[in-house]
């Protein structure tokens, strides 16, 4: 037999075999969470051994229904999840089938905390630098407040580190509070005490 007919053959036999192994009844089910990229989003995967009907469903901590979804009749799908708009914390992620219930847990940071333990400003008398690493893509919002009134506005659009220095020279009055934010959350509040 020739070296192309023996690999032909070897190849059949593994394709078969997994196809097997793929229909076999002692396959059960297989879910995944797998993150994607930002620390809000997550990707799905479900597979099973026979068509039907399959039911999600997400519960936070305090078993709140979040997310409820019915699939029709398949092998298996990907969901994709954006828990964007979620505070930190261990969300249950439920498939229901005929064929049985499969749980997973995912340990949810929100994009807030996350940026919160990454950014970081360091004072030096009249000056301060905002330092941040490992952001992804995103925008940060940086005011300056002069007892009460806000004395400047920046906006910092970064794909994966910052470090950005200011000069408060020019104000007077003494302390100085900073804040930074991004989408509307507030990650850093602080003050530098200028005299």
């Amino acid at each position: 037999m020739t070296t192309k007919k023996i690999l032909a053959v070897l190849l059949t036999v593994i394709g078969t075999a997994t196809l097997a192994e793929a229909n076999d009844s002692t396959y059960f089910k297989n879910l995944r969470i797998i993150p994607q990229g930002k620390s809000d989003s997550y990707k799905l995967i479900y597979q099973a051994s026979t068509q039907e009907p399959v039911y999600v469903s997400i519960k936070n901590g305090n078993n709140d229904l979040l997310l409820a979804k019915r699939f029709g009749k398949n092998k298996g799908f990907i969901l994709p999840l954006n828990l964007e708009k979620l505070e930190s914390g261990t969300y249950e992620v439920e498939v229901k089938s005929k064929s049985g219930v499969v749980t997973k847990t995912i340990n949810h940071t929100s994009q807030s905390d996350f940026l919160r333990e990454k950014i970081f400003i360091q004072k030096n008398k009249n000056q301060f630098r905002i330092v941040g690493f490992d952001l992804g893509v995103t925008e940060l919002d940086l005011l300056v407040y002069d007892q009460s009134d806000l004395v400047f506005k920046d906006t910092i659009t970064t794909q994966e580190l910052v470090s950005k220095s200011y000069d408060l020279g020019e104000i007077r009055s003494g302390l100085v509070k900073i804040l930074v934010y991004s989408n509307g959350d507030r990650l850093i509040e602080t003050e530098i005490d200028l005299k």
